[in-house]
């Protein structure tokens, strides 16, 4: 979490699963380690197949794709990390396969359709991507002491209701991380890319309370945005439909990626896994 937070407003969760309550032994991974093994392989990660995570303007080397530093504190138990969330993650598997595989056309088209994914049954399958997503917040939002309302924990064990209450989740197309990668493969820097933000808060000085909590997380191009609002029950997404239209953005102009490339060729080259922690601006936090 970014900057010095009150104690008094953060929330202890006792060592306690926060989905559950029961004794939290188990250990999401903040990076998804399917996505991890698509992007870098499931061996181990040396040498020239070294891969780094970035905090901070620090390189932090990673072994392979269950290292404790691709990971969570354990604020989960192991029977809600694994059988209970199951079929939410082979959802948000079988999701990033297609966005990898598709990556160009989607890109291009700025859209993909959930039925060509998840076949006839997308709107339920959907469904269970959405909650994986809300398991990963949930899981961030532990890490970092904000209270997860109740009504959110509800709607992960309640397939009947069409949004997360208190969160609005959109995903949107990065064409300079995409360019980046682009750039990089053809200059020989092979490898991928997975980032996440700082997260942000708003207290109420009145309540003592974090009212509103933000930040995203990136698989390749694609950034995952999210919003916790305790003020409004009211949640949202902006793939609820068959065809979801993506916004773009991006932060640094081609000739800004240019300029970077040269210099990073020029003093040091490229590992994998770095690029976007590389660049002028903060993609990564602890």
């Amino acid at each position: 979490m970014q900057g010095n937070i009150p104690d008094d407003v953060r929330h202890d969760y006792g060592g306690k699963c926060w989905w559950c309550g029961a004794v939290a032994d188990s250990r999401e991974h903040r990076y998804k380690r399917s996505d991890l093994n698509r992007e870098f392989g499931s061996g181990t990660w040396r040498d020239h197949d070294a891969v780094v995570r970035v905090v901070d303007g620090t390189e932090i080397r990673i072994q392979g794709s269950n290292s404790k530093n691709v990971k969570f504190e354990k604020n989960l138990c192991a029977n809600c990390n694994n059988a209970r969330s199951q079929p939410f993650d082979l959802a948000y598997d079988e999701f990033m396969t297609y966005i990898r595989e598709h990556e160009d056309r989607i890109v291009a088209d700025q859209s993909f359709e959930l039925s060509h994914i998840f076949g006839a049954n997308w709107t339920s399958r959907r469904k269970l991507l959405e909650r994986y997503i809300v398991k990963y917040i949930c899981c961030r939002l532990a890490e970092d002491r904000v209270k997860i309302p109740t009504s959110v924990i509800e709607y992960l064990d309640d397939p009947n209701q069409p949004y997360p209450p208190h969160l609005s989740i959109w995903l949107e197309i990065r064409l300079d991380i995409y360019d980046l990668m682009k750039q990089s493969n053809e200059d020989g820097f092979s490898g991928g890319s997975l980032w996440k933000g700082d997260m942000l808060v708003n207290i109420s000085q009145s309540r003592r309370t974090i009212e509103e909590a933000w930040s995203f997380y990136g698989y390749r191009w694609l950034r995952i945005n999210y919003r916790l609002d305790t003020r409004t029950r009211i949640g949202k997404t902006n793939f609820y439909r068959d065809k979801v239209q993506l916004p773009v953005d991006r932060n640094l102009s081609a000739r800004a990626l240019q300029e970077h490339f040269k210099r990073v060729k020029a003093e040091k080259g490229l590992p994998r896994g770095a690029n976007p922690g590389d660049l002028p601006s903060k993609t990564d936090s602890p």
